[in-house]
């Protein structure tokens, strides 16, 4: 076999790979357009959109942070307009209102991901402040500590150690007063 025997040989055989992505690279994008119809998104098949898709800041990254909801419930609270009241007034059962009551606000925390509770940090009538741990979450073999955004006093916990939860399922309730 002579030098150009060898050229011509590898020639065709580097022409049918060409020829071979080529159609690999059209099966892909119909496969891709056939699956977008029926699940009712766009896939992009273009390099380039696909990069400045991975580039674009997600709305909202699960992190460790717990997750809360703020639910107000106010308090009765006074104008400020109220006769001082004696001490038979208040033994004979009436509420004393004064200028100083504040509003109570309820946060639920809720993780981001499903996972199973390893462990429970924190008990009914805890007070707790930003950066406290309240429970340790095991979520796809990896552990990670649920962390207290707010101060105040833990009335409620929905849930134990070893359970399963969803994201988003109210986990525990902390209770904070608003001035």
């Amino acid at each position: 076999m002579s030098f150009v025997d060898s050229l011509v040989v590898s020639v065709i055989g580097l022409a049918v790979v060409f020829i071979t992505l080529v159609a690999l690279s059209v099966l892909i994008r119909v496969l891709t357009g056939i699956i977008s119809r029926f699940t009712g998104r766009r896939e992009s098949t273009d390099g380039a959109q696909a990069g400045a898709e991975k580039k674009r800041p997600r709305a909202r990254k699960a992190s460790r942070k717990a997750s809360r909801k703020a639910v107000k419930e106010p308090q009765p609270q006074g104008t400020g307009d109220e006769k001082p009241m004696s001490a038979a007034d208040t033994a004979a059962g009436e509420p004393k209102l004064s200028g100083d009551t504040a509003a109570v606000e309820k946060e639920i925390v809720s993780v981001p991901v499903s996972g199973t509770v390893s462990d429970v940090s924190v008990s009914v009538g805890s007070v707790v402040k930003p950066g406290d741990v309240l429970l340790i979450l095991q979520a796809m073999n990896t552990e990670s500590d649920i962390i207290c955004e707010t101060n105040g006093t833990i009335t409620e916990i929905l849930t134990s150690k070893g359970e399963s939860v969803e994201a988003g399922e109210p986990l525990i309730v902390v209770e904070r007063e608003v001035v």
